[in-house]
């Protein structure tokens, strides 16, 4: 049986949300698309999580947890948009 893994503190939540993050996942996807994902998939992220898997009847730690879900992806479309900018100016450079 898999054990969950609780963190104590903030910083230790969102150290491994950092580490979970990864821009490589989104390689084909063009800039515009994730330009616009970046915009408004955390909050449908959100919304699901808070709102449809009702982790508002746990209060505060349900929203927490809906709000480092949404953030996660942000970093996930953020990463991703930062990587095509270095890449962009690599093949410039060239």
């Amino acid at each position: 049986m898999k054990t969950k893994k609780t963190y104590h503190t903030i910083s230790d939540h969102t150290r491994k949300i950092n580490e979970e993050t990864h821009y490589w996942t989104y390689t084909k996807m063009s800039k515009y698309i994730a330009y616009a994902k970046v915009l408004f998939v955390p909050t449908l992220v959100f919304f699901k999580v808070y709102f449809f898997q009702l982790r508002l009847l746990k209060g505060w730690e349900g929203y927490y947890e809906a709000k480092s879900k949404a953030f996660q992806q942000f970093l996930n479309y953020s990463k991703y948009i930062e990587w095509l900018k270095i890449n962009y100016d690599k093949q410039e450079r060239k």
